[in-house]
């Protein structure tokens, strides 16, 4: 540098003139205050600054080119908004189609502000880097003084100090705008809350009536008995009662085989009875569904006593007649209930279809005649005031043209009717048809019986346009714990895996948000008892883990229903030996795979019945310790579970902690908090195979649902805000990460 004196170069000359005074002012080699000067360390921290500086410069250029793109992006931001609030406000068309342009228009303007959010988290590190530099360039004050910085950095800092309020603009711009899109959601829920149907919000509890309470002392449960009960109801929270088939039945189904649809059973009462009961529950602000089943009647029905009469009979054609081929049945089909799916007729030579028992041939319902009955039947039911219908197995209404074989599984008999039938040709075109004639005539609940559906068909039967029906009863979940082997279909006494409950749960969960509503269940009159099921009905974790599975389900988006007794946490009857069975399916299965097909001996047969057989949920509901469990002053018409004494009404209800209790509160939080019926749905850790774990989320709130599905003390972590709070849970205090056998907890904030 002093021997290159480039005018041009301030600096260099500064230095130059600064070492000329110093040199001939001053003797270093002499004063040891002051210390030697090394030319060569001042030009190489010279050049060092210089090298700062040049990169300064650069990271300058680049942040003033950052913020002129956030700056164009907000623009393209608030446009974007400004259009949103401008559709919503302007729009006439329908709100389901203005709710899913917004959202759509929202999930946008989210997506563009997450981008906007980490490119501003980058910038801001940016600065803080050029801040940190700064300050180390402040501290070698020499340096600074020497090169005679301090204009240069004042005014980098200026520039940076305007940046840093521009940056600050922008955030409020963002926030502003964050703040508007939380209004326009508040208002789209608003709007989409007033709009949500009163099914979308209730809690169905199931009565099984025959089960449920004997008021005449016949040893089987009465419409009377359903009435005395209404008061134990109304104080669990439920808004709906589904009531199985009280119509006139030959019981060869329990009720499902119905001789007349337009009247009751005698074993349960009269109408009167029934008319009773319905203004009762009413009165009480309670709903009455009921169960209609119209694939199929009594062979005992008036309509089929005319079709087997003759072949000229003009209710023939009311059922599926089909002549012999080869000698034998029609095609390969099996029943539900084991063995054949037809019946051969001797007086006309023709065989005619049941894809039950014997006693219950299948409608023909592309016969109009047939179609038209049904309407006028339901219809008197709606006249009479009930609030909706349970609709059983209604997705087998329709067969497929030509009536084609089934698939025969290995090791089997029969072609599986179920997979040849379920969600035929003109299903859908019969329940429009049926939303048209009848279920428009009043604000009704209905739900579908749907065997076989998947989520493309589950759209179909209950999308928001309410063209066919509200909700669909879907056994995916249900077939989780199947026997691997085909031919023994249900028959199995394993637990399910968790990591497979999580991914059809979820799936449904998902891929029916916005477009169709979910139904939730693990229980019913056809199920086994959910927590021997799902939970551990030992007694050291009955209860902890029947309020386990209770929140997993009670949490999630859909219409909850509560099978009568899994209130109380009754589990399967291990007791019931092969001759008390009642249930036309087990005694099949035992006569089928057991007796003539020889598929399975009776031991191993009665352990997959006492995991999965129908008669589990059928036994008495258990009211007290009392004889008979206070179901009965007789013999009841169904053994007993043994257990009794210990699990009933009476000792639920006089312990608070009881999980009785503990599902009046998850009902009243239902009722309480939008975010459950209205809140997103997700997953957590899907390949967790002993925690069951998601989050529901609202505007500005979220819910963490975390149960343990094992009877081990587990560590887990989720990030918890210090402003939650549990909402609910199965242990009364919290552990944080730790999670106790069976532990459920619910997180809010």
């Amino acid at each position: 540098i002093m021997q290159n004196k480039n005018p041009n170069n301030n600096i260099a000359n500064k230095i130059f003139s600064s070492l000329n005074h110093t040199t001939s002012s001053r003797n270093f080699s002499g004063d040891k205050s002051y210390g030697k000067v090394d030319n060569e360390s001042i030009a190489e921290e010279m050049r060092s600054v210089n090298k700062q500086l040049a990169k300064k410069r650069k990271e300058y250029e680049y942040l003033k080119k950052e913020h002129e793109k956030l700056e164009t992006e907000n623009i393209i931001i608030l446009n974007l908004l400004e259009n949103l609030i401008s559709e919503f406000q302007e729009t006439e068309e329908p709100l389901e189609k203005r709710s899913k342009d917004i959202n759509q228009e929202q999930l946008k303007t989210r997506i563009l502000i997450y981008r906007l959010k980490g490119k501003l988290k980058i910038f801001e590190k940016d600065l803080s880097d050029k801040e940190q530099t700064l300050d180390k360039l402040k501290k070698n004050d020499r340096a600074l003084r020497m090169f005679e910085l301090d204009d240069k950095i004042k005014d980098t800092k200026e520039k940076l100090s305007q940046v840093l309020k521009e940056q600050q603009n922008f955030k409020n711009q963002i926030n502003s705008i964050t703040k508007e899109t939380f209004k326009t959601n508040n208002k789209i829920k608003n709007l989409i809350n007033q709009n949500n149907k009163w099914w979308q919000k209730a809690v169905v509890y199931q009565v099984y009536p025959r089960s449920f309470q004997d008021a005449n002392g016949d040893g089987i449960g009465d419409l009377q008995g359903i009435e005395q009960r209404l008061d134990y109801i109304e104080k669990l929270g439920a808004d709906v009662i589904w009531l199985n088939p009280v119509y006139a039945s030959p019981d060869k189904d329990n009720g499902y085989d119905i001789s007349d649809y337009e009247d009751i059973n005698a074993k349960f009462g009269t109408m009167v009875d029934f008319d009773r009961l319905l203004s009762k529950a009413h009165a009480k602000g309670i709903k009455i569904l009921m169960d209609l089943v119209v694939n199929h009647t009594s062979d005992q029905h008036q309509w089929f006593i005319e079709s087997r009469s003759s072949k000229d009979n003009d209710k023939r054609d009311f059922y599926i007649w089909r002549d012999p081929v080869d000698g034998h049945e029609p095609n390969n089909w099996g029943s539900f209930f084991s063995g054949p799916a037809w019946k051969y007729d001797e007086s006309t030579g023709q065989y005619y279809l049941h894809l039950f028992v014997e006693g219950q041939p299948d409608l023909n319902w592309v016969n109009t005649k047939v179609r038209q009955s049904v309407f006028d039947m339901m219809n008197f039911w709606v006249d009479k005031g009930i609030d909706g219908f349970r609709m059983d197995v209604i997705s087998l209404i329709s067969k497929p043209d030509g009536l084609p074989d089934g698939d025969v599984p290995s090791g089997g008999t029969y072609g599986n009717s179920d997979k040849a039938v379920a969600n035929g040709p003109y299903v859908h075109d019969y329940l429009k048809e049926m939303r048209q004639k009848v279920l428009n005539r009043a604000d009704m609940m209905t739900v579908g019986e749907a065997s076989g559906v998947d989520i493309s068909n589950a759209i179909k039967y209950a999308d928001n346009d309410a063209s066919e029906l509200n909700m669909v009863f879907q056994f995916e979940h249900m077939g989780l714990d199947n026997n691997p082997n085909p031919a023994l279909g249900k028959w199995y006494d394993k637990k399910v895996s968790l990591i497979d409950l999580k991914e059809n749960l979820s799936k449904w969960q998902n891929k029916l948000a916005g477009k169709a509503w979910n139904s939730l269940y693990w229980d019913n009159h056809d199920q086994p008892r959910a927590v021997s099921r799902y939970g551990n009905d030992k007694p050291e974790y009955r209860e902890v883990s029947a309020k386990m599975v209770a929140t997993l389900l009670h949490f999630m988006q859909g219409t909850p229903y509560i099978y009568q007794g899994e209130e109380i946490g009754m589990t399967n009857a291990y007791n019931l030996k092969r001759s008390d069975f009642d249930d036309i399916e087990i005694k099949n299965a035992f006569e089928y795979l057991v007796d003539k097909d020889h598929l399975i001996d009776e031991k191993t047969m009665l352990s997959y019945v006492h995991a999965k057989g129908r008669d589990n949920a059928r036994t008495p509901m258990q009211w007290d310790e009392t004889k008979n469990a206070g179901f009965t002053t007789s013999t009841p018409w169904l053994k007993l579970n043994d257990n009794y004494q210990e699990i009933n009404v009476k000792q639920a209800l006089s312990d608070s902690q009881s999980i009785f209790y503990y599902y009046q509160k998850l009902i009243q939080l239902r009722h309480e908090m939008p975010v459950i019926t209205t809140g997103d749905y997700e997953l957590l850790d899907s390949k967790d195979d002993e925690v069951y774990a998601y989050r529901r989320l609202g505007d500005g709130e979220q819910l963490l649902i975390i149960n343990n599905f094992t009877d081990q003390k587990l560590i887990r972590q989720f990030d918890v805000p210090r402003q939650a709070t549990v909402l609910i849970s199965n242990y009364n205090d919290d552990q944080g990460e730790l999670l106790r056998p069976y532990e459920s907890k619910v997180y809010y904030f």
